[in-house]
């Protein structure tokens, strides 16, 4: 998993658990409001797709599967 897709996932789930506006998550990820406010409607779904994503990497990096 590269360095922009750890802070993807880091962001979105700041957002989710309200730490983080919608505002705040665009700026820093380079996004537009709108866009966020679109990834936000999946959240759940896409938050654990790319949790089980990074579990899946760190596995095979590791040499356990």
């Amino acid at each position: 998993m590269t360095d922009k897709e750890m802070a993807r996932l880091i962001v979105a789930e700041r957002l989710i658990e309200g730490e983080i506006r919608v505002k705040g998550a665009a700026e820093v990820l380079g996004l537009s409001t709108r866009l966020v406010k679109s990834m936000q409607n999946y959240k759940f779904a896409t938050l654990i797709l790319v949790k089980l994503k990074c579990i899946i990497y760190y596995l095979t990096e590791n040499n356990n599967i």
